[in-house]
C-alpha cells in the first residue's frame, strides 16, 4: 500500500512549528487510512513525493470512496486553518524573530524556541499571536 506522504513536506516545511504542535501527523494518518484502497486503485503507478499522490487523489476526487472524500475535505480544511494560524503568527512575530533570533536557522521550531527563551523581550503582539494559536501559555 502506498502512503500519502506527500502532505508531510507541506505540513512540516511550510507550517512548522504550528503544525507540529497543532494537527501534525494526525491529518496524514487519517488520509492514509481513509484513502488506502483508493490510493491503491487510482494512484498505484504514481511515484510518491512532491504532492503527486495528493494530486492523483484530487484528480479522481469524484471517483474515490466517500470516506476518502471526507478525509481529504477535512485535511484541506485543517490545512486552511493551519495556514491562517501561520500567517497570523508570521505577521505578528516576524520583527521579533529578526530582532531577537537573527542567528537562528529557521525550521524544526528553532525560532519558536528562541522566542520562548526570550519571552520577556517578545512584543505584546507576538506574544498574543502565539497565545492565540496555542504555542505559548
Amino acid at each position: 500500500m502506498r502512503r500519502l506522504n506527500c502532505l508531510t513536506p507541506l505540513l512540516l516545511g511550510l507550517l512548522l512549528p504550528i503544525t507540529s504542535q497543532a494537527a501534525g501527523p494526525g491529518i496524514i494518518e487519517q488520509v492514509n487510512q481513509a484513502c488506502a484502497a483508493d490510493i491503491d486503485s487510482f494512484c498505484a503507478d504514481i511515484n510518491p513525493g512532491q504532492g503527486r499522490i495528493a494530486a492523483c487523489l484530487h484528480a479522481h476526487f469524484d471517483q474515490v470512496s466517500g470516506q476518502c472524500q471526507a478525509a481529504l475535505t477535512e485535511a484541506r480544511e485543517e490545512l486552511k486553518l493551519l495556514g491562517a494560524a501561520y500567517q497570523h503568527v508570521n505577521q505578528n512575530c516576524q520583527a521579533d524573530a529578526k530582532r531577537l533570533c537573527p542567528q537562528v536557522t529557521p525550521g524544526q521550531g528553532r525560532i519558536l524556541d528562541c522566542l520562548k527563551s526570550q519571552q520577556a523581550e517578545v512584543s505584546t503582539s507576538c506574544t498574543n499571536a502565539l497565545k492565540d494559536v496555542g504555542l505559548m501559555e
